[in-house]
């Protein structure tokens, strides 16, 4: 394809250069985070969304300088995002599209996220390896998501980000497990629904209580997923520190426990116990390390990032069992799913 001049993956000077040239590579890694950033944030996708289009013409639309326009797009090319033809015209490739922020499997405000957000805090990855603290914690004495607190833009945008990502993993959770006997579900820390909404769409006899934080509340309360339900979901405020609603047949906690340390886990895992009744099911939602070390890149890089930006982690298999046995639960079924994630299903144990 016109633009696709060469692999980015592996260069033709690092097959020559040997492990000097790898590494020099890997440390300026961070350049494809920028320039996704960098597009998303001047609107390059959607420029190039109703067609093929020139610098110049990319340029007035987006406000930006032709020249160094046209590098980013230089940039971009190499990286697959767009392409380039014969006269000069610049095209949206495939795998750019998801940068749209109406694309069905949209990633946008995740890169945004990552570009405004968790940029500066993956700089002082050293100083919380050393101390065990996160970076926010370091750097603004803030711990959880107190950084979201009266800041409505950044809490809007964490939410869409979370809800892009999770709509890209519905249907691996929809596959993998089954959700016919549930008749009341309750997403503790849903943020914008995507996961609930997706499941209630599925299984039409099914009620949904969204259970989150204000400012999450009040953004999925405005989303289009919650009206095309026709009120078979509502919306509950609070936090999982002090209790979830009871009286649930199925408790869903998707990529929750990885945000905080094990007390603090354990802690929402006994909150959600005491919600439970005898016939309720708790579902948990996470990526696994392996033990022998050997853990997927996007799980070893979830796990840092956590580190730096909450104060959390990934665990193995063992280890989430293991809180769950201490939070009063026992451990009924460990399903996997065509994606890196596992899900978790719990109940009550019979020795409480």
């Amino acid at each position: 394809m016109p633009g696709y001049s060469h692999d980015f993956q592996e260069s033709k000077a690092a097959q020559a250069g040997g492990g000097s040239i790898s590494l020099l590579d890997m440390a300026g890694a961070a350049w494809m985070t920028q320039v996704l950033y960098a597009a998303c944030e001047l609107g390059i996708p959607e420029a190039l969304a109703g067609g093929e289009a020139t610098t110049e013409a990319v340029a007035r639309r987006c406000g930006c300088d032709a020249d160094a326009l046209g590098r980013l797009m230089g940039a971009l090319a190499t990286l697959r995002i767009c392409g380039r033809d014969e006269h000069g015209q610049w095209w949206l490739a495939p795998l750019g599209k998801p940068l749209l922020g109406d694309h069905p499997e949209s990633v946008r405000a995740w890169v945004l996220w990552w570009g405004r957000n968790l940029w500066s805090l993956w700089g002082e990855l050293a100083s919380c390896v050393r101390t065990g603290k996160s970076a926010r914690q370091l750097l603004q004495g803030r711990t959880g998501y107190d950084h979201l607190d009266g800041n409505g833009e950044a809490a809007r945008l964490f939410h869409e980000a979370m809800a892009g990502l999770t709509r890209i993993q519905s249907a691996a959770i929809l596959r993998a497990y089954d959700f016919s006997g549930a008749r009341r579900i309750v997403d503790i820390a849903g943020g914008n629904g995507a996961l609930l909404f997706a499941i209630l769409a599925a299984w039409p006899d099914a009620q949904g209580v969204l259970y989150d934080l204000p400012h999450a509340i009040q953004s999925a309360c405005q989303g289009r997923g919650a009206r095309s339900l026709h009120g078979r979901c509502t919306f509950a405020s609070g936090s999982f520190f002090d209790a979830i609603p009871a009286g649930a047949d199925l408790y869903l906690l998707k990529s929750i426990i990885h945000n905080w340390d094990d007390a603090s886990s354990r802690q929402i895992l006994e909150n959600c116990a005491r919600a439970m009744d005898g016939g309720s099911r708790l579902l948990v939602v996470e990526r696994v390390l392996s033990e022998d070390g050997t853990s997927p890149a996007a799980a070893v890089r979830s796990d840092l990032n956590m580190l730096v930006s909450l104060g959390g982690k990934e665990r193995s298999t063992a280890t989430i069992c293991g809180l769950l046995e201490q939070a009063g639960l026992e451990v009924a079924r460990i399903l996997p799913t065509s994606l890196e994630f596992t899900l978790f299903e719990a109940v009550r144990s019979h020795r409480q």
